[in-house]
């Protein structure tokens, strides 16, 4: 499972404003868009409703965004990245089908049930953590499998690594 079974990155130019997908979805509403922030280093979601950039998910064309007005800005910043992100967000607040006792379970209402969970796993593989945060984690927290000393391992007298108590008794 890779992140692009459920989501697309591209680059806007200015005047393109027809974006394809091949990630499979159940309802047009779980498709969102998103432009890339350089500022703040984080993606924007970008509603069908934006007054500046709407964009639409026809019957005529279900693997294409369109956006109705404006097209997508080139990208700009320190590293001229794809700026424009379609993803999908599968829903589980309502499951597709309740079954009730003593009715018939129909393979196709089962079959939706699975595929509205699969589709909800694998979106939550491809999680976002911003890229400030991976930084912050990578210099004030400790990672206790390369920045410990243990027992048979070699006294390392600095400050980039801490000792386990059998280690530390000597």
């Amino acid at each position: 499972m890779s992140c692009t079974d459920v989501q697309t990155t591209q680059a806007g130019d200015g005047s393109k404003t027809r974006f394809s997908f091949d990630f499979p979805y159940i309802l047009k509403t779980e498709i969102k868009v998103y432009f890339w922030d350089d500022s703040d280093k984080n993606w924007d979601e970008i509603l069908t409703t934006d007054a500046t950039y709407p964009w639409e998910v026809t019957d005529a064309n279900p693997t294409i965004v369109e956006f109705t007005s404006n097209p997508p800005p080139a990208p700009t910043g320190e590293q001229l990245v794809p700026n424009v992100r379609i993803r999908r967000v599968t829903s589980i607040d309502d499951i597709k089908a309740i079954f009730s006792p003593g009715s018939a379970i129909r393979s196709d209402d089962l079959n939706k049930n699975f595929e509205q969970l699969r589709y909800a796993l694998q979106e939550s593989y491809c999680q976002d953590v911003p890229e400030a945060l991976y930084d912050y984690l990578n210099e004030y927290f400790w990672n206790n499998y390369t920045e410990t000393v243990r027992t048979d391992d070699a006294w390392d007298n600095s400050d980039d690594k801490i000792a386990t108590t059998a280690a530390a008794s000597f």
